[in-house]
């Protein structure tokens, strides 16, 4: 199955993207990455230790760095560091103001930082956060 499908059934999947921002791939002249290269995220401490070296502030302690250390130990891919990452947001920020996942998605590529020790899933999980933005962007 071809990356592109493999996508497709993705976003679709977790409603992400709707089926026409796929269709616009071309046009934004994006290619998809694969990433298939696993690693292990950290100890929860370890982890809880480099979040808090991005923010220590303490909303982000007590809200959104237990929903991420949660998942300490598991093997990920790039994109599923950028998964856990958004779905923390997404949970961390109900009921507040969308100006705050906003701030947190500026964040995001310090975030990945943290949780991926490895550089070149870090790299991959920055260019798939930043082609799902430019998907999304087309919603």
């Amino acid at each position: 199955m071809n990356i592109i499908v493999q996508y497709t059934q993705f976003f679709a999947w977790s409603n992400y993207l709707p089926p026409q921002s796929i269709a616009n791939i071309d046009q934004h002249g994006l290619e998809i990455p694969v990433l298939d290269k696993r690693f292990t995220l950290p100890s929860s401490e370890e982890m809880l230790q480099r979040l808090l070296k991005v923010d220590d502030e303490p909303h982000l302690r007590q809200k959104f760095y237990p929903l991420l250390t949660q998942h300490a130990g598991e093997e990920k891919v790039a994109e599923g560091v950028v998964i856990i990452l958004q779905l923390a947001i997404h949970d961390c920020t109900q009921g507040l103001p969308a100006m705050m996942a906003l701030v947190l998605d500026q964040r995001m590529n310090a975030f990945i930082d943290a949780l991926c020790p490895d550089e070149e899933v870090a790299s991959d999980a920055k260019e798939f956060f930043a082609l799902a933005q430019a998907l999304a962007a087309d919603r």
